[in-house]
């Protein structure tokens, strides 16, 4: 009986087109009992199999055939996801077949054939007559472009930029476009073609409003900032929903090549705080990143430390800092910041010694008095009332708890022997 499937649901007709045996699909084919249209237990389809297998005889043959439907199981998609030319070039001569069909998830076979770098099936199908360019989109809502420029190959997007009919403007989900990506993975010749073309807004910020150049500075592509800062339509002071500029973000994330760049433009103010008051040399501190402290101190002759900034340095006791303020030539700051520095140096020696004094009395220091760092401060006054905890914060006192402590600590210790010792000898009760 050649209708009979094995445990998976494969039936002999399956098989051969799986394998490519085109003499038995054929004989098969023609016995009344075969139908040739019938899916195992994954719901898969002989024709379906013989494209993702590449049987161009098999499937040739098949397609010549009424009975076979060529929609079933988007046969077409998988083809162009596996970049299977000459099975594109065939199906493409077929009436019946749609070239925008979507998958499920949304991804028609051009979006798959940019994702996946095919660049003769995104070819052959620009070239077809009925393609809709600017359809498809993953569950993301990542678009066409979007995948091209994702993915990275050049040719592809010089391919999509000559078409005309493609969506450069859509967004995902979260409002990244197109020319973000790149920018973000850092693929530096991809962002060169798109700043070319005026197709392309190379500005547009995402839901967040974060710009492509604030995303290339968070992660560091010294390169792509660097293509983007000689771009006039891009402007590197342009503030997100936070109030954040780009700047900001590299000095949050400790990008010292990437700061570099930003305060060679005349257009970035290295003062420039966000909307919790915070500033790129506090953020930079806060984050334990000096050396950039240090460039912000030195890129302008008229740069000023803003209060937080210098408390966190008189918290942290940083030595570079202190340092380059008692040496520095800016004498509109340093004068200033520097008498900080010696007055609470002479703050903290003062409440070292009273420390030492009563941690001899006590002989220990209790639990939950430890010094702590300032790592992140959000507002101005979060930071004040902080700074003044630490100096207000109660000393240890008292010398009888160590020693009740100890006396605690023996009496059970002499319980727990004689419950031992019971246990053994069973005159435990």
């Amino acid at each position: 009986d050649p209708t009979v499937p094995d445990i998976f649901g494969n039936t002999p007709f399956y098989v051969a087109c799986c394998e490519g045996h085109v003499d038995i699909v054929k004989v098969l084919y023609e016995d009344g009992r075969v139908d040739p249209t019938e899916c195992n237990q994954d719901g898969v389809t002989p024709f379906f199999i013989a494209c993702q297998n590449n049987r161009i005889e098999v499937a040739t043959f098949l397609l010549q055939r009424d009975k076979i439907d060529p929609y079933k199981c988007n046969p077409f998609y998988q083809i162009c996801k596996s970049g299977h030319i000459e099975l594109v070039k065939l199906m493409l001569k077929d009436p019946r077949i749609d070239p925008n069909e979507p998958i499920e998830a949304g991804q028609t076979p051009l979006w798959v054939g940019c994702y996946r770098k095919h660049t003769e099936v995104v070819r052959l199908l620009l070239q077809h007559p009925g393609l809709d360019a600017a359809s498809g989109k993953n569950y993301r809502g990542m678009g066409v472009f979007s995948a091209a420029c994702a993915a990275g190959e050049l040719q592809i997007v010089q391919m999509l930029l000559q078409h005309g009919h493609v969506d450069y403007t859509h967004t995902d989900d979260k409002g990244n476009s197109a020319f973000m990506r790149p920018c973000k993975a850092g693929l530096t010749d991809i962002v060169a073609e798109l700043l070319k073309s005026d197709k392309v807004n190379v500005s547009q910020p995402n839901c967040l409003g974060n710009t492509p150049l604030y995303t290339a500075c968070s992660v560091g592509k010294v390169d792509i900032v660097e293509l983007l800062l000689k771009d006039s339509r891009v402007n590197p002071t342009y503030k997100n929903k936070h109030g954040q500029t780009p700047l900001f973000i590299a000095c949050f994330n400790g990008r010292e090549k990437v700061v570099r760049l930003l305060l060679g433009d005349l257009r970035v103010d290295p003062e420039q705080p966000d909307n919790f008051g915070n500033t790129p040399a506090s953020v930079a501190l806060s984050s334990g990143h000096v050396e950039i402290v240090l460039l912000l101190l030195r890129s302008r002759p008229d740069f000023r430390l803003d209060d937080m900034t210098r408390q966190i340095a008189k918290s942290k006791d940083i030595a570079e800092i202190k340092e380059f303020l008692l040496d520095s030539t800016v004498a509109s700051t340093s004068d200033t910041i520097a008498g900080e520095f010696e007055q609470y140096d002479s703050e903290s020696s003062e409440e070292k010694e009273t420390d030492s004094d009563e941690d001899s009395e006590s002989g220990e220091n209790e639990p939950g008095y430890e010094e702590e760092d300032v790592v992140a401060v959000l507002k101005p006054s979060d930071m004040n009332q902080n700074i003044e905890e630490q100096k207000t914060r109660p000393k240890p006192r008292g010398q009888g708890l160590g020693i009740l402590r100890r006396l605690k600590f023996l009496v059970l210790h002499r319980k727990l022997w004689l419950m031992f010792l019971a246990l053994l000898t069973g005159s435990f009760c």
